[in-house]
């Protein structure tokens, strides 16, 4: 009876959210001003509801056009391959001398343990002999301080790939990095459930692998097509922004569909993290990601990623460059 009372609410108020949401989205349009927690649950209310056109409308009215022209045949199988599957695996985009020198780097900053039966909130060094969870990860303003980080968010063919994924001029809007350890059950907080993303409109993920990836330590994993419009039934979309089981998946997608990333060191999984995900639970070793999120725009759930004013000055000595690192603060 309370729940009932509580939907019937809630539908009630809705139409005063989207007045809200509206309202919001022409201030951040014309004045960049950034929207409300409000403004971003009917964002994904409409999605959930629309199966997806409505964040093709929000995208379209706040992107801005690419400043470059990318005819580029490489650059079309990629788009191919994005749009119809949601993902485009690249080999051996990085070199095992490339990954060594982050990994080097990485060992020098703080981070944080965390999964579903711990979450500390001080932050340590890594220590492969003390595994004290299944997910350990650093933070986007502790990345953004690595010279290897610094060199791969301004590098043109990876600015390139955004642009051509997202369709318009791309704006860092996240990074990440963390660990991932066995455990005996699928880790829901570590995200080895599954779900999709919502953080803005319009978004592209960039996947490095740092490690050797194969069936035992955890693959990445995305279901074919469920990127789409409708690529993910109303019957799993009502059940909300939240994660999802096997049993639930496996009701609509074949396994034909379900794509397990079993990855080299160095490559790159560029993907549309709409679709539907997950980490694959550890059976043994572990596996190390890196992460950079471009978007069309930072409306939504886009948190500022915070640095110090030499490194903003630095990556926006190109003037063209300022507006792809507005998130930085």
């Amino acid at each position: 009876m309370k729940k009932n009372f509580i939907l019937m609410i809630k539908k009630i108020l809705f139409p005063f959210s989207l007045i809200l949401f509206f309202c919001e989205l022409v201030l951040y349009k014309f004045f960049k001003i950034r929207n409300s927690n409000k403004s971003y649950q009917t964002m994904i209310k409409l999605f959930l509801l629309s199966g997806g056109w409505s964040n093709g409308l929000i995208h379209n009215l706040l992107k801005k056009k690419s400043i470059k022209d990318l005819r580029d045949n490489k650059l079309n199988l990629i788009l191919n391959n994005y749009e119809k599957n949601g993902f485009h695996l690249e080999e051996n985009f990085l070199t095992l001398s490339e990954t060594a020198n982050f990994k080097k780097q990485i060992n020098q900053l703080e981070g944080y343990w965390f999964g579903d039966k711990i979450e500390e909130k001080k932050k340590e060094i890594f220590n492969r002999n003390k595994i004290k969870s299944v997910k350990f990860y650093y933070e986007a303003n502790d990345l953004i301080k690595l010279d290897f980080v610094k060199k791969l968010i301004k590098d043109e063919n990876i600015l390139d790939l955004a642009r051509t994924t997202l369709g318009c001029e791309p704006i860092l809007s996240n990074l990440a990095c963390w660990w991932s350890f066995p455990s005996d059950l699928p880790d829901k907080k570590s995200a080895q459930w599954w779900h999709f993303d919502m953080d803005s409109p319009k978004w592209v993920k960039l996947f490095f692998y740092l490690e050797d990836c194969n069936e035992k330590n955890g693959p990445h994993i995305f279901i074919r097509g469920s990127h789409k419009d409708k690529g993910i039934p109303y019957s799993l979309r009502k059940k909300g922004y939240s994660r999802l089981e096997d049993e639930e998946i496996n009701k609509f997608y074949s396994e034909n569909d379900i794509i397990e990333f079993k990855c080299k060191e160095g490559s790159l999984l560029i993907e549309n993290s709409r679709g539907l995900h997950k980490g694959k639970k550890l059976i043994e070793g572990s596996r190390l990601m890196f992460n950079l999120e471009y978007s069309s725009s930072l409306f939504g759930d886009v948190s500022e990623i915070h640095v110090n004013h030499h490194v903003i000055k630095e990556l926006n000595t190109i003037k063209q460059k300022q507006y792809i690192f507005q998130n930085l603060k």
